[in-house]
């Protein structure tokens, strides 16, 4: 407030020469500024925070798919009578009575789990969201089947599965170490 006193006849008289009704310019900019700060750093933490949680859940969902595929395939190794394992470029390998195969293939660019029996069409058993899902079957030893899960997200799962009941139908995988992504079994009814 600026006050102006003028000298009268020995008497000093206060004049306002402006009356405070509302903000200057400079400080309306002041506070635009400030709020613009705030709420820039709020929504990016909110953004970042988003991020983060669909990256983690889509992680966890990964996880708990190949938790699935994986609890599947010792399920039916270990209760199998006879194990094979196969390498095949498609899924037009042919099923014999009293068998199953069981694979990985891919339907618009995300892994899911197949079987195939007799004379069925291929059953998916999971219909994964998880993209370049692809398994792997290899034997370490004469009873195990090393299965390996891995993804175009560079998770990998890797376990070893002791088979139980089951005679192996080939002896020379043992012999000559390789990979196969066909798995073959045979169940009894």
């Amino acid at each position: 407030m600026i006050k102006l006193l003028i000298k009268q006849k020995n008497l000093f008289i206060n004049i306002n020469l402006r009356k405070r009704k509302g903000f200057t310019l400079v400080e309306l900019l002041v506070v635009l500024a400030i709020i613009g700060i705030f709420l820039s750093v709020t929504f990016s933490m909110l953004f970042y925070n988003q991020k983060s949680y669909s990256f983690i859940d889509n992680r966890v969902n990964a996880q708990n798919e190949y938790r699935f595929i994986m609890n599947y395939i010792e399920k039916e190794i270990g209760t199998a009578t006879e194990v094979k394992l196969l390498n095949a470029v498609d899924t037009t390998l042919t099923v014999d009575a009293g068998y199953r195969l069981i694979y990985v293939g891919t339907t618009s660019g995300k892994g899911s789990l197949f079987k195939k029996e007799v004379s069925t069409i291929d059953q998916a058993i999971s219909l994964s969201n998880i993209p370049g899902l692809t398994i792997e079957f290899s034997r370490p030893g004469t009873t195990i089947i090393r299965v390996k899960l891995w993804s175009d997200g560079d998770q990998v799962l890797e376990k070893d599965i002791f088979t139980q009941n089951a005679a192996f139908a080939d002896i020379d995988a043992l012999y000559e170490p390789q990979k196969y992504n066909f798995i073959r079994v045979k169940f009894v009814n």
